[in-house]
Formats: C-alpha cells, structure tokens, sequence
C-alpha cells in the first residue's frame, strides 16, 4: 500500500518495538544510501556494546530524516527482513492477532526445553516452508546445521529464520508442531488440558499440586541419560489482561537481541553425531493442502486415470505428493504392495523432486535414476526395497525393453509436464506400450495415471475445435477421461498463485550496423566460393543450390543443414567436392550464429564466439584440404577485422536489460532471484557473462543455464554441472540465471520474483509457463524483443485463449462422448502403430549380411569394414579391429565412470576433423566404440546416412569380453620400483 513520507515515518516510531526486538543494524546500515559515515561508525561502535542502544539510534535517525525513511525500508527488504515490511505495509495493526502471537511466543518459550529433547527441527520444518515461513534454501541451512553441528544449533537457525521471515511466526510454529502429531506437545500447549490428559501422553508437570504458586519449578526427564533439567516457567493465568501478559512476556522473552541465541544454553554443548541426525530423514511427514488443492487431488484419489491441470506455482507438486501419500497408505492398508513411478523429462526436474518427496515421504521409501547414475543393480531388484522411483520416461522405456520390468508392476505412473505425450516423445513412447497391454488383456491390471501440467496447448490448431481435438488426442495418449481442474475454489487459488505484473518494451534495431555488413560481406564471399565450386566441377543438382533469402532467418539455417545432409549421401559428387561444399555450408551457419550473436550482443561478444569456432576448436591444420584451411583463415580475418573496430556503438538494448535489472533489484532487494530468456546457447553465455561484469558492484552473481552437452567439446552442461548450478540458484549463490528453453518448464524456485525475455519467443505453453517463473507474490516480468517475436507471441497469447475456451468447452461435454471419442482415437493410433512396427520387422528381417564399410562422413577415407563392427552387450557398437586405431587420432579427455566402464577419449579422424566416437576402459579393455551418424553406410557406390543404429539394414554379430581380450590388449600398471 501507497503511504506519504510522514505517514511511513510514524509508522516506523510505532514499530520502534518490534526493532528493538529483531533489527540487528549492521546488517541494513551500510545499505542507507545518505546515511553519514560518522553516524554509521557511531552505530557500529554502539552495536558492539548494547544492540538496543545502536536500533535506537538508527531508528531516530531515519525516522527524523525524510531522505533516509524509504531508503531505510529498502534496506530492510534487501536484508531479509520481511517481518518488518509486512508490518510496514499493513494500514491497522491487529490487536487481537498480535495478542495471540505474543501468546503463542510466550508458550514456544515456556516449552522450548521439551522442543528440544522430543522433536527433531526438520520433522516441522515442511509446514513451514509450505506456508512460507520459510524459504527452501532455509530448510537447507538448517539441514546443514544439524548435520554439522547438532540439533541445538539447527533450532537455533531454525527460529532466527523464522523470526526475520514472518511477524505471525509463533502461530505457524505451533501449528507445524501439531501437525508434527506429537500429542504430548499439544497436550502441554493446551492450557485447558485436564489432569488426565496430561498425564495419558506423558506430560509431567508441577502446577498441579499448587495452582498459586507464581513461578513454578517443572522438572522433565531427558530420554538419554535420565538425568533431571531443572526449568523456571511463569504459568498461563485464565484473563485477557495484554498488559499482565506482556510483563510476563517481558521477564522470560525470547531471544531478547534477535539473534539466534535464542535457546536455554543449557544446551549449547549438546552434540549429535551425522549418523543420529539423519534418522528424521526415514519418517514419512504428512502435509496440508488447501482446499482447491485437494479439489484438484479429488478425481486422482478415487484412482481415475486423470491430468491436473492449473497454473504454474499452484502447487500441482504438493497435489501430487499428497496422491501418492494416500494411494501407498490404501494400498497397505489392504496389505499390496504400492510401487509409483515418478517422471519428468529432464533430469534437474528429476531431482528436484526427488528432493522434495524424499524429504516428506523419507529416503527408506524412495529412490532416484538419473543417466549419470552409477549402479548396476536391475530396476526389478530396487523395487524390492523401494516404493516410490524418480527418473525419465526413457529410463524406464529402456528398462521395459531390456526385460527388467513390465509396466503391471507399477501401480501409480506420475507424468510431470504430460502435455508432452505427443508424435515420438518419450512419454508418448512408454504409454504406447501402456495402451497396447490394455488392449491386448484387459483382465491385466495396469498402474494408475497422473498427469500434471499447466498448460494441455492446442498443437497448430488455431480455432477452439482444432484445439479440442489435440487436447482428445494428448488424452488418448495418456489413456485419461478425466481433467482435473479447479471449478469451486478459483478465488482461494487466485490468492496463492502468484500473477506477475507484466511490461512489453520494443526493442532497439539498429539500422547502420557495421558488424551486420561486414558478416553479411563475409557470408556472400563464401556463397561465391560454393556457388564456383559447383560450376567448377560440373554439379548440375539444383536440390544442392544455396537457399537465399534472410541470413538472420531461422529458415536460412534450416535449410543449411538439410543441404549438408544431402550432399554427404551424394556419390555422383567429383573427389572432395562434397566435402569442400560442406567446407562452406559449415562456415555459413557459424555465420549465420554469429549474425544472430552481433543482433543481440555486442561486437566482442561476436569476437569470443568467432575465436571459440575458428581458433579454439580448429586444432588440426594438418588434417585440412585447401579449401578448409581457406576459410579458416577467413575466419580469423574477420576476428582481427573487428577487433579493429573502435568506433562501433555498443548494442543499445544490452544497457537496456542492465537498467531494467537494477531496477527490478532496487526495488525486490538484492535477495531476489531472476531469470532471462534467451534463444540461443551462445547468447546465454554471452549475455551471462556481460551482466556478472555490469551487475558486479550490486552483488549479483550471474550464470548460464542451458541444454545437455551433445559432446565433449560442446557448449552444454552436464547433469550434475545443472544439478549443481540449481542449488546454487535456490540457496542464492547464483541470482540470476539467463536461460534458454530448458529452464522454461518446471523449474521451481519459490523466490524468483523476476522474468525477463530477450526476443525469445515460444508457443502458447510457453507463454503461460513463462509467467509462471515468478513464483513469490509481487513478480515482474519484461518482455523485450523486436516486431517479429513480438507478432509471434501475440499469436501464441491468442492460441493460449483458444486453448481455455476449448478446454471450458470440453468440460461441458458429456463423459461418454468423451471416452468415445478417446477411444476412437487409440484405435486409430493403435493401428498406425501395428503399420510403424511392422515395416521395422520387414526391415529387421530384411537386414542381411553384406560387403558393407562405415567411412568417414566428412572425407569419406577413413573406413571399416562391416565384419569388424561387434556389438557388445546388446547397446555397444565396438570396432572390433586392432588396426582400426591407427587409423584414427586419440585425445584425451576427463574420464568419467558410466555403468562399469570409462569413457577415456574421442576418437578423430586421421585425414578430416570428423569426431568418430570415444574409446571407453571395459575392465582394462581400451575399447573403440563407434557412433552411426559420424559416419555413412557404403555398400558399392551407394552411400547412405543413418541417425540410429537400429536403421543400419545389416546384421550385426555380438561379441563376448573373452573376444574382446583377445583382440584389445589388458592396460597394465606399470611396476614401482
């Protein structure tokens, strides 16, 4: 709420208080823009003496001072201190809820012994975080304490957390300690509790034998070492006096200074050992949903194959925690065994919810799979152990084919993000084999499916019918007649999810770009060159002619890469001349990226790209054919070419982002977290790198956050590079993350508070999922781009709207139409399905034993024989041939374990710098093991390209490792001598 300057100031007089009672000064002081430096070391110097005296003084002075009041609250907000701007903000205090909190905090006081002997502080730390008393990366710091420190110093985090989060925190703490189910505890916080209940559950206490006596000695029993604590508590006396309350608070308050010191000291030596803490971590912890949570929940619960689907930050997560509580507790009940699959597309989804269900459900229950997992024991086995399982649908794709598991053994399939059910999606995939059993045998009983998404999207429809039917068909895919969304509690979810406030700004094209023209200059020269080369030696296919039109176009580099792909296939091509023509198609789409890098970034930006392509990757020259070494060198021309220009004005719209950003950060405190989006890995980095220098005096450190490596050498992170960066972004290491498309989807960090598009552009899924970064109340999301991203997104804004009137108008259809039309539908894909797998058979029937090579893709000289590729252990195409490896150049790269074997090096052709595949470590075997699309299919003059192994029309034999020892030498350790 607006407030003048002299109403903020009488407000921050009257919570002079609360101040006394929380505010640590240093921790604002140097925050207060204006403030003198002689009054801030007067401060500090008062702080180290009485920390009251120092509030008192910082309170005066920016209260007197109109300069210094809103500075001041800024502060406060950049500091964590959120107590105090919700107490700033609201018009009238109230005085019966205040009344109740002191209440409560005089109890948490009264009993914090007993909460310290009985309870372990991560067991309440779930309800909290649920209801936002505190933060995820607070539950982590406490975790860490008590796992360092013991359980007496996590409390001691615990309550500062709580106490600088929210002013109603007593409240939610006793709430989280009933939820906990301890009945001792209510029973000894309830003042009414009679004798008898007291003493049922254990309580033992001294009031009882005199009710006059004012203060009261409690003795309690400590479980370890039976040895009596002695505790001086004021009892509760049956009136309403606020003032005879607050005297009482007053002699035993808690934490007078504010600062986690908060508890008896009487334990401030009590140490607990790693292994003693990790026990909390096996309880199964119940949670507490709100009402159109449980509405969403409610078609789920009664077993119904559904999809829930709500806003990104309703908490679909915390709905489907609760259906997989209640379906392994109904199935115990009935004495079956409960196994639940929960999967996500990506692995940092993956293990973010693992995370979260493993905490609640605890870790004797659950069990993640991720593709960097080291284990070898079969899924089959672990279900013994485990109930509930994380990891991609391709994981369990590939376990369902290896024989380890059928689908029938699962009896819960959790899909996050199950609007991907969709063409060859890998949960499309898996629920084909779903619906194939079930129309196979019905009398087999298959696992429940639950879907969650936020978005069921329209596909290429543009009209509400076109919409309804892709929606039919993502339910067909899923096999669900039920959509589960919230009719009957819209204004209750209204509060809770959380609606940016959105801001489009147009940006900035430069018309004289210099940089523009001279790429633009450079890729002409090299159209030229392709266009000669052509003439040159007598190619007349027109198929193979340049595509034309924008540079900067998408279309442009589509088009370069299905030309490259047909002239690799092509044999009535002269020697090399397919080879130099890819030369130039390559170096036009490192152009092209460089383009699209110098529209969005600045010139030294497109220099570390161009010397990343043509200097750091081209480590070679003595496997380049003229032409290659050509434009090589061309390359590096145009790098020194533009780190000669001076006078080039830098990209406007960089400052742009860099203003808005401060002011987001200005005004959300130094403590939020954001995102950008952007395109392009190349811009990701680029654009992460230029604001970690810009943004350095404001503390906001700055990642990029992008796809998986493809390679090695690749720009990508790994799994764990993502898992990591994640962490560091929830726990606010990292505050601002500039992502591509990856971080679009399901990515949930409560605090990100702010969104920003850099001219990206997505369909309506994206759009809806966009806005649904910012996650805590009070979000802002900017959107810059240029007027062609902007007319693509208005059309996805409409497609969006398509998309809920369609969906409106799909519920008021009736169930038997629906499920009609659903299995009209299956039907339908069921026998395009039948046609798909049997022109696989005809074609694995077909597959023959041939004179066949594989050659190099690039040169086509490299080569080896089809007799001499093996394939070892039903996945691993080896090159069975000791000579094989003089043919190619080794380069070491870091080793990294992957199920019982180590990749050790890539493995390069000797005449081309074409990547062939890696050589791994099988017990002490160096062994060649090849990929298929690095190289083309040769059987007499024809030449064909296969993406996949299992396309290659040829049989290939297996090999044993006793075959293999006997072709790779056994490493040996050399001897110490």
């Amino acid at each position: 709420m607006e407030r003048s300057l002299s109403d903020l100031r009488e407000r921050i007089k009257l919570l002079l208080p609360e101040f006394l009672k929380f505010l640590k000064p240093t921790v604002v002081l140097f925050e207060i823009q204006g403030l003198s430096v002689e009054l801030q070391e007067k401060i500090c110097e008062n702080e180290k003496r009485s920390r009251t005296e120092a509030v008192a003084l910082l309170i005066n002075a920016v209260s007197v001072n109109e300069n210094l009041t809103e500075k001041f609250v800024v502060a406060l907000s950049d500091g964590g201190y959120q107590r105090f701007i919700d107490l700033i903000n609201k018009e009238y205090p109230d005085r019966g809820d205040k009344f109740c909190q002191d209440y409560y905090e005089f109890l948490i006081c009264y009993m914090k012994g007993d909460l310290l002997e009985r309870i372990e502080p991560l067991d309440i730390c779930g309800f909290l975080y649920q209801n936002k008393c505190l933060e995820l990366s607070d539950m982590e710091a406490i975790r860490s304490e008590c796992n360092s420190n013991g359980k007496f110093q996590a409390f001691q985090e615990l309550f500062f957390m709580m106490q600088r989060r929210r002013d109603n925190w007593p409240g939610l703490f006793m709430e989280a300690l009933k939820e906990s189910g301890r009945e001792d505890l209510k029973a000894k916080m309830d003042p009414g509790a009679t004798p008898e209940e007291l003493e049922r559950t254990g309580v033992t206490v001294g009031l009882q034998q005199n009710q006059d006596v004012p203060i009261t000695e409690i003795y309690t029993r400590v479980s370890d070492d039976q040895t009596a604590v002695k505790r001086v508590v004021t009892p509760v006396h049956d009136n309403d006096d606020e003032e005879e309350l607050s005297e009482q608070l007053s002699a035993v308050g808690l934490a007078e200074d504010g600062d986690k010191a908060g508890l008896d000291s009487d334990y401030e030596d009590e140490k607990y050992t790693k292994e003693g803490t990790e026990k909390e971590f096996s309880k199964p912890k119940k949670i507490m949903l709100r009402d159109y949570q449980l509405e969403l929940a409610e078609k789920a619960l009664t077993g119904k194959n559904t999809v829930i689907c709500a806003d990104t930050g309703s908490g679909k997560t915390w709905v489907a925690l609760h259906i997989v509580q209640e379906h392994i507790d109904k199935l115990k009940l009935k004495k079956e065994s409960p196994k639940v699959a929960f999967m996500a597309r990506t692995n940092p989804l993956v293990q973010q919810q693992y995370t979260l269900f493993k905490y609640f459900l605890g870790e004797k229950m659950v069990y993640i799979i991720n593709k960097d997992e080291k284990t070898t024991v079969p899924l089959k086995k672990l279900m013994e152990i485990y109930d509930v399982f994380f990891f991609t649908p391709q994981i369990l794709i590939n376990n369902i084919e290896k024989g380890d598991t059928r689908i029938p053994q699962f009896t819960l399939l959790i899909l996050d993000e199950c609007h991907h059910t969709a063409k060859g999606e890998p949960y499309n995939n898996l629920m084909r084999k779903y619906i194939k059993t079930k129309h196979r045998n019905e009398n087999i009983p298959l696992p429940q499916i639950v879907g969650l998404t936020a978005s069921i999207g329209v596909g290429a429809a543009t009209t509400e019918d076109g919409a309804i039917t892709h929606m039919i068909k993502i339910f067909s895919n899923l096999d669900v007649h039920e959509i589960s969304t919230v009719e009957r509690n819209k204004e209750e979810m209204k509060k809770f999810v959380a609606i940016p406030t959105e801001e489009h700004v147009k940006m900035e094209v430069s018309y004289e770009d210099p940089c523009k023209s001279i790429i633009e200059e450079e890729m002409k020269q090299v159209e030229n060159i392709y266009e000669n080369l052509m003439k040159r030696k007598g190619v007349l296919n027109t198929r193979q002619n340049l595509p034309g039109g924008d540079y900067l176009s998408k279309t442009y580099l589509g088009s370069i890469i299905k030309l490259k792909n047909q002239i690799m296939c092509d044999t009535t091509l002269p020697e090399n001349t397919g080879r130099e023509m890819i030369c130039c198609l390559t170096h036009l789409g490192i152009l092209h990226e460089a383009l699209d890098i110098n529209y969005l970034m600045n010139v030294e930006h497109v220099v570390q790209f161009l010397n990343k392509k043509y200097v750091e990757e081209n480590q070679q020259p003595d496997r380049l054919i003229a032409i290659e070494r050509r434009l090589l060198n061309f390359g590096k021309d145009l790098i020194r070419t533009f780190k000669k220009q001076t006078n080039i004005r830098p990209n406007p719209n960089l400052r742009l982002i860099e203003e808005k950003l401060q002011e987001l950060y200005s005004e959300s405190g130094k403590e939020s977290l954001g995102m950008i989006f952007v395109q392009t890995r190349a811009t990701a980095k680029s654009l992460a790198e230029y604001l970690n220098e810009k943004l350095e005096g404001l503390e906001i450190p700055v990642k990029p956050f992008i796809g998986s490596k493809s390679s090695e050498t690749s720009d990508g992170l790994s799994e764990t590079e993502k898992k990591e960066l994640l962490e560091d972004f929830r726990s606010h290491k990292i505050k601002l993350l500039v992502a591509t498309s990856v971080g679009s989807e399901g990515i949930d960090v409560p605090e990100c508070n702010i969104v920003m598009k850099y001219n990206y552009s997505g369909n309506e899924i994206n759009i809806i999922q966009m806005r649904g970064r910012t996650r805590k109340a009070g979000g802002q999301a900017i959107y810059i781009s240029d007027q062609s991203v902007l007319r693509r997104d208005l059309v996805s804004m409409e497609k969006a709207a398509v998309m809920h009137r369609a969906l409106d108008e799909l519920k008021q259809k009736g169930k038997d139409e629906i499920r009609a039309m659903i299995l009209t539908e299956q039907k339908n894909d069921l026998k395009h399905q039948e046609d798909q797998e049997k022109k696989l058979r005809d074609l694995q029937n077909q597959k023959k034993r041939g004179l066949f090579k594989l050659v190099c893709a690039t040169c086509k000289e490299t080569e080896i024989n089809g007799d001499n590729i093996k394939l070892y252990k039903q996945n691993h195409h080896v090159a069975a041939e000791r000579e094989f490896l003089d043919r190619v150049k080794k380069e070491d790269i870091k080793e990294q374990k992957i199920n019982q074997m180590i990749r050790k090096s890539i493995i390069y052709c000797k005449k081309c710098p074409q990547k062939l595949g890696k050589i791994f470590l099988i017990h002490d075997l160096e062994v060649p093991l090849l990929k298929i699309d690095a190289f083309l299919c040769k059987e007499g003059d024809k030449l064909r390209k296969y993406k996949n192994w299992k396309f290659v029309p040829y049989i290939i034999d297996e090999i044993s490792h006793k075959d293999l020892e006997i072709i790779f030498p056994k490493l040996t350790t050399p001897e110490v001598s």
